[in-house]
C-alpha cells in the first residue's frame, strides 16, 4: 500500500488515549504516533503521560490505562516540545482525528507552553470523514 503513496510532506497517523472526551478539561495518557515521509521510511512516536488528574473508571475501562500505570511517566508539558517537533510540517491521518484527536492535541500543546497552533496549515485524512461521505446517514 505504501508504495500507491505519494507524498509531497510527511504524513502522521495517529491515535489518543484521554482521561474522556472533553477538549477543554480531559487529558492525553498517550499518544502513539506513526510519520511515514516522501521517500516511505518511517518514524515512530509513543509516549504514555501523567494526566495530574485521576483517570475516570469509564475511561479506564475503554482504554485499559490506570492512574498506577502512570505515575512515573512524564507529564504532557514535560514533552510538549519534544511532540510539537514530531508533527512539525506533516499532514495529519487517522479515525475521528478532525473532531476529537487533533482538537485535544492543539489544547494540550497549548496549555503545555507551545503558544501557537502548529495545524493551522495542515491537510488532515479523517477515516470516519470519508465512511460518512461513502455510507450517508439519512
Amino acid at each position: 500500500m505504501l508504495n500507491t503513496l505519494s507524498l509531497n510532506r510527511p504524513l502522521i497517523f495517529f491515535d489518543l488515549e484521554t482521561t474522556g472526551i472533553s477538549l477543554t478539561k480531559d487529558r492525553i495518557i498517550e499518544l502513539c504516533a506513526i510519520k511515514i515521509f516522501p521517500d516511505k521510511s518511517r518514524a515512530m512516536y509513543l509516549q504514555r503521560f501523567y494526566p495530574e488528574m485521576p483517570i475516570p473508571a469509564g475511561a479506564t475501562a475503554i482504554h485499559g490505562i490506570t492512574d498506577e500505570m502512570l505515575v512515573n511517566e512524564p507529564t504532557f508539558r514535560e514533552r510538549v516540545n519534544e511532540v510539537a517537533a514530531f508533527f512539525s510540517d506533516c499532514d495529519l491521518a487517522g479515525y475521528n482525528i478532525a473532531k476529537f484527536d487533533i482538537p485535544l492535541l492543539v489544547e494540550e500543546l497549548l496549555r503545555g507552553g507551545l503558544g501557537r497552533n502548529p495545524f493551522e496549515k495542515v491537510k488532515v485524512i479523517d477515516s470516519v470523514s470519508i465512511y460518512f461521505k461513502r455510507e450517508p446517514r439519512n
